[in-house]
């Protein structure tokens, strides 16, 4: 009878209920996540990245840019109310952080692009007016400035977001820091 009992006590001290969470986050982030994350006491189990897709052979293949982090941790951890509540702030910094390093891109590009498209409409413009004088060729010389404008505004865009949205990421991310550490202090 003793040794049943020792191994039903074992079994009852042994077991541990974990929680489990799936984080998705920007492949740069990703180890700005797995830092945060384990300050609020959550071990990283694994980290997904999806397969390029390639929707035509000859076509490139599209890579991901996002990964998903599984995380789990011990469902009888301290202070889990206090932890909750701080992992929402520091959350809310690390989607603040993706967002404004989206935007440091997605700005810039969507100007480029609206730059092309009104240099390839006046390069077809100048081709549809034929030998008409002197004229087609001012067109198609616009056409040909608005392209070469919009490499030159993407760069210049991105530069300047880049230098505005710094100081904002690295407060977020002091945000992120700060609600880490307190977590920390709360689990030890």
């Amino acid at each position: 009878m003793s040794n049943a009992t020792s191994a039903n006590n074992l079994q009852q001290t042994s077991y541990a209920g974990y929680e489990y969470t799936k984080v998705r986050a920007p492949l740069q982030l990703e180890p700005l996540y797995r830092d945060a994350y384990r300050n609020f006491g959550w071990n990283l189990e694994s980290s997904e990245v999806r397969p390029p897709i390639r929707p035509l052979p000859l076509l490139p293949a599209i890579r991901s840019n996002m990964t998903t982090l599984s995380f789990r941790r011990d469902r009888r951890i301290k202070n889990k109310p206090l932890l909750q509540e701080l992992q929402r702030k520091a959350d809310y910094s690390l989607d603040s952080i993706a967002r404004m390093e989206r935007s440091k891109r997605s700005i810039a590009t969507s100007i480029a692009v609206v730059l092309g498209i009104i240099g390839a409409v006046f390069l077809a413009v100048s081709l549809f007016m034929g030998a008409l004088g002197a004229f087609p060729i001012i067109v198609g010389a616009i056409g040909l400035v608005a392209w070469a404008g919009g490499a030159i505004a993407y760069f210049g865009i991105r530069a300047s977001r880049t230098a505005q949205l710094n100081p904002l990421i690295e407060q977020e991310q002091e945000q992120v820091f700060q609600t880490g550490e307190q977590a920390a202090r709360l689990i030890h």
